[in-house]
């Protein structure tokens, strides 16, 4: 996929997306997490740096993203959080659960 890269070093898998997160490309990333909670990582981590926009169906994502790698003792965060991802996360009240 050209909007999604994943590397998987010592256990942790990093997610980088390269396009908006929005409600087109929010199952993509909620497929692609949950792939990986199957393959023994330790840690998801959503490298949204390039992510431009963020809409409800993105915020969506990354919190089905943290419940399901709760739920499979994997660690989950999202890293370099653009201003606009930035911008929401804390209008939301969800910086202190999604980013560490």
């Amino acid at each position: 996929m050209a909007d999604m890269d994943v590397v998987v070093d010592q256990g942790v898998a990093v997610v980088r997306l390269r396009a908006d997160l929005d409600m087109r490309t929010a199952p993509r990333l909620i497929g692609q997490v949950h792939d990986l909670t199957r393959t023994g990582v330790r840690r998801v981590e959503v490298d949204c740096e390039d992510v431009d926009f963020l809409d409800s169906g993105g915020v969506r994502a990354l919190l089905v993203s943290l419940d399901e790698t709760g739920k499979a003792g994997v660690g989950f965060s999202v890293r370099s959080p653009s201003r606009a991802v930035h911008r929401v996360l804390d209008l939301m009240g969800l910086s202190p659960l999604l980013l560490n």
